[in-house]
C-alpha cells in the first residue's frame, strides 16, 4: 500500500544520504526500478542531488519513464552533469511529450559548452 511506498522512500533516501557511495548507488538504482511513482522519484531526484556521473546510466534510463516529472528531472541531472555521452538520449527528450521536459532538454543543450 502507499504506507510501504512511503517507507521505501524513506529508507531509499536515508541510504543515500548514508555517505557510503556503494551503499547510495545500490539504493537508489533499486528505487528506480520499484514499481511505486513517489520511491522512483524520490531515487532520481537523491540520485539527481549527488551530482555524481555514474548516475548518468540511470539518468538515461529515467529519460523514458512513464512519470514525466521524473523525466524532467533526469534531463535536469544529465545538464547538471554535462551532456556529454547522453547526446543522443537527451535529443530524443527534445521531442518529450510534456512541454517543461523539452524545455529542460533544450536548455541543456544551449547551455552545452
Amino acid at each position: 500500500g502507499s504506507d510501504d511506498a512511503r517507507r521505501r522512500r524513506a529508507a531509499v533516501v536515508t541510504l543515500a544520504l548514508s555517505g557510503d557511495g556503494a551503499v547510495a548507488r545500490a539504493a537508489l538504482i533499486t528505487g528506480y526500478r520499484d514499481e511505486s511513482r513517489l520511491v522512483r522519484r524520490a531515487a532520481v531526484d537523491s540520485a539527481a542531488d549527488l551530482a555524481d556521473d555514474a548516475f548518468r546510466p540511470l539518468f538515461e534510463e529515467a529519460l523514458v519513464d512513464t512519470d514525466s516529472w521524473i523525466r524532467w528531472r533526469a534531463v535536469r541531472a544529465i545538464a547538471e552533469i554535462g551532456v556529454g555521452s547522453s547526446r543522443e538520449a537527451l535529443a530524443l527528450a527534445t521531442a518529450d511529450e510534456d512541454f517543461r521536459v523539452r524545455f529542460e532538454a533544450a536548455a541543456a543543450f544551449r547551455s552545452e559548452p
